[in-house]
């Protein structure tokens, strides 16, 4: 599984790279078909310093998407929550893969 770390208005230190690498991992584990996963960071000017930081993650599984978007005031809460949501997706989508063969 090859994951592309794409950051706008937004720098991305080796720290934050090997956290996410972390936190995604286990998607490639579970399921076999994923081509590639894109992360994209982002800062967004709000008034709220609790939405500053998007991240929205886009995995290609075998020609399906799979998609998750969340914002919160750092990138390691945002990308927590996103690998969660991503994990409860490929787990569904597993099943109903299962469930139709």
């Amino acid at each position: 599984m090859e994951i592309l770390i794409q950051p706008r208005n937004f720098r991305v230190n080796e720290h934050t790279r090997a956290y996410i690498q972390k936190k995604f991992a286990p998607l490639g584990r579970r399921l076999r078909g994923i081509g590639e996963t894109k992360v994209e960071i982002r800062r967004e000017p709000t008034r709220s310093t609790q939405h500053q930081v998007v991240v929205q993650v886009t995995v290609n599984v075998n020609g399906t998407l799979l998609r998750a978007e969340e914002r919160a005031a750092t990138v390691n809460a945002a990308v927590d929550v996103v690998a969660n949501a991503l994990d409860r997706q490929v787990l569904k989508y597993k099943g109903r893969r299962l469930r139709n063969f």
